[in-house]
């Protein structure tokens, strides 16, 4: 019989002790053993392991290969051999899954540690279901075994768990202490000094930034607690170890400023994919919103003027849009094509020639802060100077070195902004280059996310008239009116 291996070990197990019994080597060679004692004739031709891999859910990259190759029928091995079933799954669900994958292609497993249960037979697949779900039971005694590991460790003033705040860095190995990182520190204090400042909005920040952070992950630095010096976690905050970015008089000042959260209920979540949100508009001037009725069976629009009240059937306007679109947009000439073809490369080569003068300057100024750099080092290398200098001189090298930071920083800053626009301008071009298409896209794509997206491509507003007909509002950017209203 030919035998494959899998070897598993959770994300806080331990595999740089070979001989720890969480080591998938342990596993490994353990099957090995169980197999070649086996009393008829065996191969291995096959071992795969997963490590740092949580055995909650079959998401595992290895695991996933082998059951592909399973279902493809390209595994050429027999049998799956693992050290114990908690290796394989710990969860019931996913063990009816693997056992109906591997029963329909013909393939068997077995437990080298639980080798006295047949677990192809019905009291053996009684016996694996039991055991099964003791697996998850202790899956969910360690998760909670492991947030109080996690809550000591926060109390310990270290970074307990998952990505570390941007401006910080793990240490070495199993050091959960924050380090300040030289360069991404100066970008986190640079965004709340601007925040502070009266001079600059947030909208000025992102732009700034964009291709580093998004607007989301601004407003996280902006409110997190961490770059005071504090770790936060499980809603209690503990004072941390690691070396604050901003004072808090200048974080004060900025939450402050800051919109409060608000703590509204969220909104009914409709199982009708509207497609047409935000653009629809009633013959009395209020929008159209989204409803359902006879627990969501119909879906329609409603005028939001509790005096008219005006309804209209979802399935009904949509399908107008969407014919609105493959009978118009066929017919927009190539010339007007040609034209927002144009407009959009002059204004990619504006942002470039705007943007290029900045970026010059930052340069200019790394060239000289490394010219003067080495003139220092020269002195202190070739120059018989007394003690005095010396610590002067080392002084004018840090000072260097912050402003080499902080140069370093702003050209990044500039670099990705200017990569993440040009994508943008790149997205646009093809966008227009494909309009003569788009009718067609429109009526192909049965997914209602991807039409949401669309359809504000080619319509800015709907309007419904008392009579239910509707006028139609093409995208500026789409029509030949030069920006002037044109209600088809």
């Amino acid at each position: 019989m030919k035998y494959a291996i899998y070897a598993r070990i959770s994300p806080r197990g331990s595999d740089f002790d070979k001989n720890s019994e969480n080591s998938t080597e342990m596993q490994i060679e353990y099957c090995k053993n169980f197999i070649e004692a086996l009393p008829e004739s065996n191969e291995i031709i096959e071992v795969v392991r997963d490590e740092f891999c949580s055995g909650g859910n079959l998401n595992r990259p290895r695991l996933k290969k082998l059951l592909d190759d399973v279902q493809n029928d390209r595994a050429e091995w027999d049998c799956l051999c693992i050290y114990n079933l908690s290796r394989l799954t710990r969860s019931a669900k996913d063990l009816n899954t693997l056992i109906e994958i591997f029963s329909t292609h013909k393939k068997t497993f077995v437990s080298a540690r639980e080798r006295e249960f047949d677990f192809h037979q019905p009291m053996g697949e009684m016996i694996m279901g039991v055991m099964t779900y003791i697996n998850q039971y202790m899956r969910k005694i360690s998760a909670a075994t492991t947030k109080d590991k996690m809550i000591q460790i926060a109390r310990r003033g270290m970074w307990p768990v998952g990505r570390t705040p941007f401006g910080y860095k793990r240490g070495l190995q199993k050091d959960n202490r924050l380090y300040v990182d030289d360069k991404k520190c100066i970008i986190v204090r640079d965004i709340f000094e601007m925040y502070a400042s009266d001079h600059y909005t947030t909208r000025d920040i992102t732009i700034k930034y964009r291709g580093v952070l998004s607007k989301s992950q601004i407003m996280n630095v902006l409110r997190d607690k961490t770059y005071l010096g504090k770790i936060c976690y499980d809603k209690q905050i503990y004072n941390g170890k690691h070396d604050a970015i901003i004072s808090e008089d200048l974080f004060f000042r900025v939450q402050n400023k800051l919109p409060q959260k608000k703590e509204a209920l969220r909104p009914k979540a409709y199982k009708y994919p509207f497609i047409l949100s935000g653009i629809l508009f009633c013959h009395c001037g209020k929008r159209l919103t989204a409803g359902t009725a006879k627990s969501g069976e119909y879906a329609y629009y409603t005028c939001t003027d509790p005096l008219c009240k005006t309804r209209i059937s979802a399935k009904k306007i949509e399908q107008e849009a969407i014919d609105f679109i493959i009978n118009k947009m066929n017919k927009i000439p190539q010339e007007d094509i040609k034209i927002a073809i144009e407009e959009l490369r002059k204004r990619d080569e504006e942002r470039k020639k705007n943007m290029a003068p900045e970026l010059q300057k930052y340069h200019s100024a790394q060239m000289q802060l490394l010219q003067e750099k080495k003139k220092v080092l020269n002195i202190l290398l070739t120059q018989k100077i007394n003690e005095f200098l010396i610590l002067e001189l080392n002084k004018k090298i840090e000072q260097i070195e912050t402003d080499l930071q902080t140069v370093d920083a702003k050209i990044n800053a500039l670099e990705a902004s200017n990569y993440s626009e040009s994508g943008l301008y790149k997205a646009a071009f093809d966008i227009v280059s494909q309009l003569n298409k788009f009718s067609t896209i429109v009526s192909q794509t049965a997914d209602k996310s991807s039409l949401r997206t669309i359809i504000p491509l080619y319509i800015s507003a709907i309007k419904m008239e008392k009579d239910r007909t509707f006028h139609f509002k093409m995208n500026p950017a789409l029509s030949s009116t030069n920006g002037t209203e044109w209600w088809a």
